[in-house]
């Protein structure tokens, strides 16, 4: 700051002149170069967009020129200034102890960078994939990828931004990995006097009515009379007996409607067929003659 000030106050005029001048075009190309590069990623988006893809890879590409440039014009508008400019060649030559410095100093950005760099490669996940932050069970679509954070974008409609490098060191659930079919299992507790058998099929008989549910059996899965809904007793409870049943839906939105017609819907057809839903109760027997 001093060399700034004594830079000011000895130079000549015209010496401030040509440093005005030299910051001023370094200002104006910036400004230009910004605009240009704006310009062109915007155009590389809408295309991106038109065909159905997401521009992550622009706009990563985007943030990486833009900060070139910046540190471009930085570099040359303090080189103008002779003090400045000697310094700036010191620390370039001393490079080993200064990369030394800057890597410890920015240890944690350079670590989201290499991070949203490797997600933007392995594509763990890409914007518009449901995803689930096991760690703080998160949930939501994935709004934006960028070199520092990714931005989840939860069902309630509030942004969640995770740095980049968080995904390396805790679990991540996609349910569009590979594919967007979701299979949700569903548990229903009926009591023991009730019959298991036809619950098993009135939960079936739901599920298949429903328009959103999707029959995932293979050619061969059919040939041999597998059912579209898969239903099982999976466990006697102190008080109920437990059937569970695989759903399948096509994609995550379609799984919370199916999921929530279908507990209606068996809850009113078990009414119908005298099937009583367990839930913790305690018969207490008195004996009068005591």
């Amino acid at each position: 700051m001093q060399a700034i000030i004594d830079f000011f106050k000895n130079e000549s005029d015209n010496t401030l002149v040509e440093f005005l001048k030299t910051a001023l075009v370094t200002l104006i190309v910036m400004v230009l170069v910004v605009n240009i590069i704006n310009l062109i990623f915007k155009s590389v988006e809408k295309s991106a967009a038109r065909r159905g893809a997401h521009p992550t890879a622009a706009k990563i590409l985007k943030y990486i020129l833009l900060g070139l440039v910046y540190i471009a014009a930085f570099a040359e508008i303090i080189s103008a200034i002779p003090a400045l400019g000697n310094f700036l060649k010191t620390l370039l030559a001393g490079s080993g102890i200064a990369a030394v410095i800057i890597t410890v100093a920015a240890q944690e950005p350079i670590g989201n960078l290499v991070s949203g760099l490797l997600i933007f490669a392995s594509k763990p996940f890409k914007a518009g994939d449901i995803i689930r932050y096991v760690e703080k069970d998160i949930s939501g679509v994935v709004e934006e990828i960028n070199l520092r954070h990714t931005v989840i974008r939860t069902f309630e409609n509030k942004r969640f931004i995770v740095p980049n490098n968080t995904f390396n060191k805790y679990p991540i659930e996609n349910a569009n990995y590979n594919g967007d079919k979701i299979c949700m299992l569903l548990d229903f507790a009926i009591t023991y006097e009730s019959d298991a058998v036809l619950a098993m099929q009135i939960i079936s008989d739901v599920v298949v009515m429903h328009p959103d549910f999707c029959d995932n059996r293979t050619y061969a899965d059919i040939t041999n009379g597998m059912p579209p809904v898969r239903t099982a007793v999976v466990k006697f409870s102190e008080s109920a007996v437990i059937i569970r049943a695989w759903i399948w839906a096509a994609n995550m939105g379609a799984s919370i409607s199916l999921k929530s017609d279908v507990l209606l819907g068996v809850q009113l057809r078990f009414a119908e067929a005298g099937i009583r839903i367990a839930y913790p109760h305690t018969t207490v027997i008195i004996d009068k003659e005591k």
